[in-house]
């Protein structure tokens, strides 16, 4: 009776620690580039679930151009960003304050993470960072 009684709490805390894996966030720590801009960089630093990010791109060869910074939340794979942008040349933004915000997916490798952006005028695209490092 020991024995089936051990068998069914070991049982019980291996399905425990199953279902609890599955909502552990991703690490993506790390330097990133967006695909589409080769001369940005994304750094994020990762605190559990919580995600700090500074990020700068070139604009018409001019480097850091733009510069921005930004908090947001990870939870498993999906990553929720918003940004401020407090370095931009003021012809580019038509009319947004500079705000953004990304919806974002992290790859099962780790590798890419993918989704979309938009400003706080509801403009907006597909998005896809490639770790560096």
């Amino acid at each position: 009776m020991l024995r089936k009684g051990f068998m069914l709490v070991v049982f019980g805390l291996l399905i425990l620690v199953a279902a609890s894996s599955s909502t552990f966030a991703a690490d993506i720590t790390g330097v990133w580039q967006y695909e589409s801009m080769p001369d940005s960089t994304v750094t994020i630093a990762q605190d559990g679930s919580a995600l700090h990010v500074c990020a700068y791109h070139g604009l018409n060869g001019t480097p850091a151009a733009i510069i921005s910074y930004g908090t947001g939340t990870i939870d498993g794979s999906t990553t929720k960003l918003k940004f401020k942008v407090v370095r931009r040349p003021n012809s580019t933004w038509g009319g947004s304050t500079g705000v953004t915000y990304q919806d974002l997916t992290v790859s099962p490798d780790g590798k890419t993470i993918t989704g979309t952006w938009r400003n706080d005028l509801g403009q907006g695209t597909a998005a896809k960072l490639v770790r560096v490092h």
